[in-house]
C-alpha cells in the first residue's frame, strides 16, 4: 500500500478567520504555519506535535 503524504500548509493571515483555519487544520493533524503581518501582536506561538 502507498503512504499517504500531507504536506505542511501555511495560512497567510492571521486575522479572525485565518485563525480558526490554521486551529481546525492543526487540531485535524496537519502540520500548520500561521503568518501574520504583526509579528508582536502575538505575545506566544502554540506549537502543535
Amino acid at each position: 500500500m502507498s503512504e499517504i503524504y500531507s504536506a505542511p500548509i501555511t495560512v497567510l493571515g492571521a486575522g479572525s478567520y485565518g485563525t480558526a483555519l490554521a486551529i481546525a487544520l492543526s487540531r485535524n493533524g496537519h502540520k500548520t504555519y500561521l503568518w501574520g503581518i504583526i509579528p508582536t501582536k502575538w505575545p506566544f506561538w502554540h506549537q502543535s506535535e
